[in-house]
């Protein structure tokens, strides 16, 4: 998918890359098989609403959980992802198929962007805080034990200190596992930079972004203690970048690899077995 119709007002997106469009299923199809013919392991279906995907070819109307059943035999492909979901667009059939195809990943990016509804319809976001909670019910009801992360923005235009608190709650009751925290600043050509006063000061919005990713990298510590003496699948992507003699991999089960995963061969991208044995940082 492309473009956005949104139109959230910090965001540049609408206008820089116009309405949702989604490609034919039939294309994506063969482009799938075309990678998978080339050794790729894992696809990632993207779009910046990817889970309002729609488009009708020979008179059918496809979603994307009819997309994920119809690429998800295809041969070579082991793993599927698909990032970023709308909440209001976070339907049962969606979640069921996450529940029921064995190669879709239960993971699931759902942007909350902050836990006050003050902000939220400032932000025209279209969705309350209760809403987003429902939707959470939804996924632990329908996909016991799926991992969500989600983004933060803090110190949007009027965020109070009791905004920045509901937000840390939020963050508190869900347990994401991993969050994406930004500080606000404005873009040119947005609705809250054309109407809105960019008002929180800028030692502000850092204290508020420290505090927020504190409380987010305490429950990952917590929630990854219970993966020692487990094993997990993971994709093995290559040598790492970070450290030598590691390999860069991601787990199935979460957003985030598994750490001091050492290098024994020269083989590329390939999918094993690991027994953590110290805590994901």
């Amino acid at each position: 998918m492309i473009g956005c119709d949104k139109f959230c007002t910090y965001c540049v997106v609408p206008t820089t890359r116009g309405p949702e469009q989604s490609r034919r299923p039939s294309q994506v199809a063969t482009e799938v098989r075309t990678l998978a013919g080339q050794g790729v392991r894992e696809v990632t279906l993207i779009g910046q609403t990817v889970n309002s995907y729609s488009h009708v070819e020979d008179g059918r109307t496809w979603r994307l959980a009819d997309l994920l059943e119809s690429i998800h035999d295809i041969e070579g492909i082991e793993r599927i992802k698909f990032v970023t979901n709308y909440p209001r667009d976070m339907d049962t059939g969606l979640l069921e198929a996450v529940r029921d195809l064995p190669k879709v990943s239960r993971y699931l990016h759902v942007p909350a962007q902050s836990g006050s509804d003050t902000v939220l319809q400032r932000m025209k976001r279209g969705y309350t805080v209760e809403q987003y909670r429902e939707m959470m019910g939804r996924i632990n009801d329908i996909v016991p034990g799926c991992a969500v992360s989600s983004d933060f923005i803090v110190g949007f235009c009027g965020e109070t200190d009791e905004d920045f608190e509901a937000s840390v709650r939020l963050v508190q009751e869900c347990r994401f596992k991993n969050s994406f925290i930004f500080k606000y600043s404005p873009r040119s050509g947005t609705k809250a930079d054309d109407r809105l006063a960019d008002d929180v000061p800028e030692s502000v919005k850092r204290e508020r972004n420290a505090r927020l990713l504190q409380e987010q990298t305490r429950i990952c510590e917590e929630d990854n203690a219970g993966f020692i003496g487990q094993s997990v699948d993971v994709l093995v992507e290559g040598p790492s970048k970070m450290a030598q003699k590691q390999l860069k991999q991601k787990s199935f089960v979460a957003p985030h690899p598994v750490p001091g995963v050492e290098l024994t061969d020269d083989s590329g991208e390939d999918i094993v077995t690991l027994e953590p044995l110290a805590e994901l940082a």
